[in-house]
């Protein structure tokens, strides 16, 4: 099921501040993604914080 386009643009723009937000229970399909951004804010400054948010 696709996101509301706002709820996909405050996500979006959460990362751009390296903030990743978990608002579920962790399951593969999430758990893929939420591994594959931290593995892509890594890598485009490894010295900058990550913020994870868990709700």
């Amino acid at each position: 099921m696709a996101e509301p386009l706002m709820a996909t643009s405050v996500f979006d723009r959460l990362l751009k501040d390296r903030i990743i937000w978990l608002g579920s229970e962790v399951r593969d399909e999430n758990a893929n993604e939420i591994c594959a951004k931290i593995l892509l804010l890594a890598a485009e400054d490894s010295e900058k914080d990550i913020y994870l948010y868990i709700n």
